[in-house]
């Protein structure tokens, strides 16, 4: 690090990655606020990215299971609209290599709607398979709502 490194670059530096162990240690002695504010917004913003990829794994945990059984090909299913009394009931399959990896995915409803346009994006890019159901009121009465999801 130079010594009168502006609070700026080592932002953008800690932002891009771009910096050796070295850099980041001597960047820790750094007294002022400012670099301490940064440091702290660095180490939470990857605790929250190893909580990510933590949490990714464990879900992928079942569907790397079957892999290892011999299953080729797993689908992952999600539905929307089973919380109205008055469908429709919309559900999606999707099946993704097996070496898939997008750590933050989780429940749809629970993205923000900025993250949901990009998980979307890259999916629909590596997706070996989608397909789209729906079912409309009539069918929910007849069926029942966990017949019609499926």
């Amino acid at each position: 690090m130079k010594e009168n490194e502006t609070i700026a670059v080592i932002k953008e530096k800690l932002s891009s990655h771009s910096f050796s162990q070295e850099w980041l240690e001597k960047v820790k002695q750094d007294e002022r606020k400012g670099v301490k504010k940064l440091l702290d917004r660095f180490y939470k913003e990857k605790e929250k990215e190893a909580n990510l990829n933590e949490h990714f794994i464990k879900m992928s945990e079942n569907e790397n299971r079957l892999y290892q059984e011999g299953y080729q090909l797993i689908a992952g299913v999600d539905e929307v609209g089973r919380g109205p009394l008055a469908g429709p009931v919309l559900t999606a399959a999707v099946i993704l290599p097996n070496d898939f990896y997008l750590p933050g995915i989780n429940d749809s409803k629970a993205l923000s709607e900025q993250k949901r346009e990009e998980y979307y994006h890259i999916i629909k890019e590596q997706a070996l398979a989608v397909s789209v159901g729906q079912a409309n009121a009539k069918e929910i009465d007849y069926y029942n709502i966990y017949q019609a999801t499926k």
